[in-house]
């Protein structure tokens, strides 16, 4: 248990300054601009941003290290650190520490933390975008550590913080070479073939609403929202249930690859999962599954092509200037990949297996990371 007798409860207004100096962006020498759109819930960096050229109507001046808070949609829970002088969305917050009240290093894991974050989208007002106001927030209390005792906890967040973005900036690097592996076969001069001479395309199950169960069944649907976009592997949320007899040929077997078939996003067309054991689950009408029948292509090796920035070009191609995106059977089959000898399939496979599963670790160890600097924020902020 923490001691907390020496912490003395202080007005928001009394440990931070709102900053709401305003500039117009056609006043501006083309300064950086960052917007809600540029903040992350995941870090503070600010990597990402645009400038005073870019965007029209008054915004708030900031200056290099001041505390970003997007305070529309405040259940976003987006804060960053400005890396620079510059302009900020007027949907957000600026703010800057009190002197011997709130230590700098300790105020961005503050504005983070559930204690904070939790009062600001209570506080927030409006429906369609729910916005926290300064008038609100600036008598709100808050319970707060010594200085000394929040240099003591800075140094334990940002620590972790560091460890954080190493783990990141090694699953980047790992996410890279495992691209330029693929792509560079994708690219190459082999001879090529037709998906279709060596696979099954299969659209996945359709049933009516009537069939739709509230409560768990033994038939269980996949559907595009069970594939995780960034690992591309399956998720197993949000699952759907269905009551009746289905076709047993539209569950998913080991070595299959679910494809997302149709969507109105051009992002989520074409993801995939590779499927590595049977499941006893349907994959839903707006997937299919690529199925291998050739002794000529492994599977695994078809699924790290279709992940390539070649496949994700003929896919945009394909479904130019259309609405609702739909991957047609004689799109899949007629896309050529390179058809190189079986044991060089192997062999890359070997390698690729290695770095995906270094970013697996990666990442594991990287969550770990981020629990633990979550308990410290929940437990001394």
């Amino acid at each position: 248990m923490i001691d907390k007798s020496e912490w003395k409860e202080n007005k928001f207004c009394d440990i931070v300054e709102n900053i709401t100096l305003k500039a117009k962006p056609s006043e501006c020498n083309n300064v950086p601009y960052v917007g809600l759109e540029h903040l992350s819930s995941d870090s503070f960096k600010v990597d990402v941003y645009g400038f005073s050229s870019d965007v029209t109507g008054e915004k708030i001046v900031i200056k290099k290290d001041d505390v970003l808070f997007g305070k529309r949609r405040a259940y976003q829970r987006k804060v960053g650190i400005s890396p620079f002088d510059g302009i900020f969305s007027a949907h957000g917050m600026v703010l800057r520490p009190k002197k011997n009240v709130m230590l700098k290093e300790f105020l961005p894991f503050f504005i983070k933390s559930d204690l904070f974050m939790n009062r600001a989208i209570d506080l927030s007002v409006g429906s369609l975008s729910p916005t926290v106001n300064w008038k609100d927030l600036k008598d709100q209390a808050f319970l707060l550590p010594p200085i000394d005792e929040q240099k003591r906890i800075a140094e334990l967040l940002w620590a972790a913080e560091d460890i954080i973005t190493k783990y990141s900036n090694l699953i980047e690097c790992c996410n890279q070479l495992l691209e330029l592996e693929v792509n560079k076969i994708a690219e190459s001069e082999s001879e090529t073939t037709k998906i279709g001479e060596h696979s099954l395309y299969i659209r996945g199950l359709t049933y009516s609403g009537k069939a739709e169960s509230a409560y768990p069944t033994s038939n269980i649907v996949l559907r595009a929202n069970n594939i995780d976009i960034n690992s591309k592997k399956v998720i197993f949320d949000d699952l759907k249930y269905i009551t009746g007899n289905f076709d047993e040929r539209k569950k998913l077997l080991k070595d299959d690859i679910l494809i997302c078939a149709a969507s109105g996003s051009p992002l989520h067309l074409g993801k995939t999962a590779y499927i590595d054991s049977n499941l006893d689950m349907f994959f839903g009408g707006f997937m299919a599954v690529i199925r291998c029948t050739s002794k000529h292509i492994i599977a695994k090796y078809l699924f790290y092509l279709l992940n390539t920035l070649f496949f994700r070009n003929y896919l945009s191609k394909l479904t130019e200037g259309t609405n609702i995106k739909n991957l047609k059977s004689i799109d899949i089959l007629n896309f050529r990949i390179p058809l190189i000898d079986i044991e060089c399939q192997k062999e890359l496979l070997f390698k690729l297996d290695q770095i995906q599963n270094t970013i697996d670790e990666c990442k594991i160890l990287k969550q770990k990371a981020v629990l633990l600097q979550k308990s410290i924020i929940d437990e001394r902020c």
